[in-house]
């Protein structure tokens, strides 16, 4: 009989979403801490085997692999990427292992890829858009540009996007892909022409991590927030000093989030709060 449960972390520790992976961690670390302090589960401590994938599909189905069969976890946590998290699922399903997802994704909430130890505990791209994408067309405007990440994240952003646009009587006056991660220096600034001449009262950005820190970076640098309002669909707070007309951070997450309700968001916010003190500095998500 195991002396441990052993839980398996696997993510983009390095790479475009590396900062975000490795506070994720840590924020699990934090709560392994608090559940050994109290005596573990049923009196088993709980350790941490992690893995880096990257962000990279590939490395994730075999990371989870080297996790289920040379560490032989328990369960697994992980999955920040839309572009990893199926993989990993589906080699969880075949172990018939628990798998917590922590990034945003459509697709594992469906039937296809939902097995009967499946957990998402993020929001939706779909139910991000439905938040921010009403306030955003009632405050902001309804004439919109989208500059996405050309995945699965970014392509489910911009299918909900626009069928709430649909929805909403509004227009999206053009869309541009970004190589995902972004590598050339001008990934992002290369469409502004395009951007400007189109006139959108709202440029969207669908990125996140480092490609989001170039995205602010070249938009300031070029001065678009004085010709428009920029939003992004998500934010870790501590790493912006933008100085951008309006971000829109995604506080509507504690609307959206009803499964929940106050107790679990009181719970999140007690985590994050404990971790902060500890170690005095914020989690960014």
């Amino acid at each position: 009989m195991k002396e441990t449960i052993r839980l398996g972390f696997i993510s983009g520790l390095s790479g475009v979403y590396g900062w975000s992976a490795q506070d994720q961690l840590r924020g699990i670390t934090l709560a392994v801490e608090q559940i050994n302090s109290g005596g573990g589960i049923s009196g088993k401590k709980v350790s941490i085997i992690s893995r880096d994938d990257t962000s990279d599909p590939k490395k994730a189905a075999e990371g989870t692999r080297y996790l289920i069969e040379k560490e032989k976890i328990d369960f697994m946590v992980g999955g920040l990427s839309a572009g990893t998290q199926l993989f990993i699922n589906e080699e969880m399903k075949k172990a018939g292992l628990l798998f917590i997802s922590i990034g945003q994704s459509n697709e594992i909430t469906t039937a296809k890829h939902l097995g009967p130890y499946t957990f998402h505990e993020a929001l939706t791209p779909y139910m991000t858009v439905q938040g921010m994408g009403k306030w955003v067309f009632a405050n902001l405007g309804k004439k919109i540009f989208i500059v996405m990440s050309d995945y699965e994240w970014g392509w489910h952003v911009l299918s909900a996007y626009e069928l709430l646009a649909k929805e909403a009587g509004a227009q999206i006056v053009g869309v541009a892909k970004i190589p995902f991660p972004a590598k050339a220096s001008n990934d992002f600034s290369k469409h502004f022409p395009v951007i400007l001449k189109a006139k959108p009262e709202v440029l969207i950005a669908a990125n996140f991590g480092a490609d989001q820190l170039k995205f602010i970076e070249d938009v300031n640098t070029a001065g678009l927030q004085r010709k428009m309002s920029i939003v992004n669909l998500l934010l870790g707070a501590e790493r912006h000093t933008s100085g951008s007309k309006q971000f829109c951070f995604a506080l509507h997450q504690a609307i959206q989030w009803r499964p929940l309700g106050i107790r679990g968001l009181r719970i999140q916010w007690s985590h994050g709060a404990s971790y902060s003190r500890q170690k005095s500095k914020p989690l960014s998500y």
